[in-house]
Parts: structure tokens; sequence; C-alpha cells
């Protein structure tokens, strides 16, 4: 829970079903939103998550919201952020959510 300094928001765009994962990930961004997106890739263990979960505390701890954006597997670790006042957004492009750069 965010108290008086922090802006947090914390969610889910996909889950895991009986039927495999329902994921809404691929709407991530879109080419004609005027925010900046980085594509994260990497293997397991290569801190993706960990580098999303550092600027989010930066970014609450200037006072900007963070929205975070958690993997429904491991709530945990983080599969995107986007800080809004920045238009900045970084989402982990791997594996099963894979982004690609769109054009």
């Amino acid at each position: 829970m965010a108290d008086a300094h922090t802006h947090s928001i914390d969610f889910f765009i996909g889950s895991n079903s009986g039927h495999g994962p329902v994921t809404y990930f691929d709407y991530f961004y879109h080419p004609d939103d005027m925010h900046t997106v980085y594509l994260i890739k990497g293997g397991p263990g290569g801190g993706k998550s960990t580098l999303m979960k550092r600027l989010a505390q930066k970014a609450e701890n200037k006072g900007l919201t963070a929205e975070k954006i958690h993997c429904p597997s491991d709530p945990s670790s983080l599969d995107a952020l986007y800080i809004r006042e920045k238009g900045l957004s970084l989402a982990d492009a791997t594996h099963p959510h894979v982004l690609e750069p769109k054009c």
C-alpha cells in the first residue's frame, strides 16, 4: 500500500485460467501513443523485474505515479511499469508475454 509520499498503482494485466493464460499484454502500448516504451529482453534472473522495481521506487520517491503490472504467476515480479507523468513505459518483452517493436 502506498503511503502519503508514494503514488503506486498495482494491478495484473493477465491471469492464468483452466484454458491457459489470458492476457491483455498485447495492448500495453500502441505506436500512436505519445510516450516512450522500452522493451526489455533477457533470460530468467537477468534483472528485468528488479530494474523496473527500482525505477518505480525512484519515481514514487519523486512523487510520481508508478503503475506496476505484476506477473500473474509470480506477483512479486513485475511484467511492466508505466510512469504517466514522464510518458515512460518499460515492459518485460520475453516469453510468455512477448512484445516486439511496433512501427
